[in-house]
């Protein structure tokens, strides 16, 4: 079984849509008091993942209804753009728990059930801004590059233990999220610009190819199936899988 953080909308719920459609039972979370009717056996927690009492209750929620999870999605997050010298101290604190915090409360209370089980897969959602950011885009670009820096670390710390942990740097999806962060900046032309590699529906999982390897929309590259959990290649991965449709390599050239 599955959790998916920040599920209610854009990658987190194609997520949540593609993994019921592969049959897993998935329990997934958002702040929104009112989300869209939850397909399959889905079930919605209310739930404010920089809170560590919150993250408890969500996992306790998913094992007692359906058993240890297997797989975690960190893909909460939300925007913000302030100037390095004038943003507050509670303002940073407030960012950093949803952005890069609620990636590790999650892991905290999910890593020893998977443990117990046998193993199990981390997915954290990260950003091109990882890698390559723009002006306007402080501390968005921080926080992303240090959920980089998490994924390796608890890769290397879990791998022996059965979990494998990945991460993807999505470029510009179509999502409320992507719209909000460029109206909130300067580069919405530059992210209209032809060159600008292509940007990615939120269902989008790669090529043909991999839609038929039954990848996760948004996730390319990370293949999330059970049986690939369970059937004892595990490895501790960690390197991030950027999925931007060329932005890294225009910009560097």
């Amino acid at each position: 079984m599955a959790i998916v953080t920040g599920g209610t909308r854009g990658i987190g719920r194609a997520t949540v849509d593609r993994l019921c459609a592969d049959g897993y039972a998935v329990v997934f979370c958002g702040r929104d008091a009112r989300v869209a009717a939850p397909p399959g056996d889905a079930v919605f927690v209310r739930c404010d993942v920089g809170i560590e009492e919150e993250v408890e209750a969500l996992v306790y929620a998913c094992v007692a209804r359906f058993g240890p999870p297997t797989l975690l999605v960190n893909n909460a997050g939300v925007n913000a753009t302030y100037d390095a010298t004038t943003m507050s101290e509670s303002e940073w604190d407030r960012f950093f728990a949803v952005d890069l915090k609620a990636a590790w409360l999650c892991a905290k209370h999910v890593l020893p059930h998977m443990v117990d089980a046998g193993g199990g897969a981390i997915v954290n959602v990260s950003s091109i801004h990882a890698h390559v950011t723009r002006e306007g885009f402080f501390p968005y670009a921080a926080a992303k590059s240090g959920l980089v820096g998490l994924t390796r670390s608890l890769a290397l710390d879990y791998g022996r233990r059965g979990v494998r942990v990945n991460c993807v740097c999505p470029g510009f999806t179509r999502t409320r999220l992507v719209e909000e962060s460029l109206d909130l900046s300067a580069d919405r032309r530059a992210a209209e610009r032809p060159d600008a590699g292509r940007r990615g529906a939120r269902q989008d999982g790669g090529s043909r190819r991999d839609r038929r390897r039954d990848r996760v929309p948004g996730l390319a590259g990370v293949d999330l199936r059970h049986r690939r959990v369970a059937d004892g290649r595990r490895r501790a991965d960690g390197p991030p899988r950027r999925l931007n449709g060329g932005v890294d390599a225009r910009v560097l050239a």
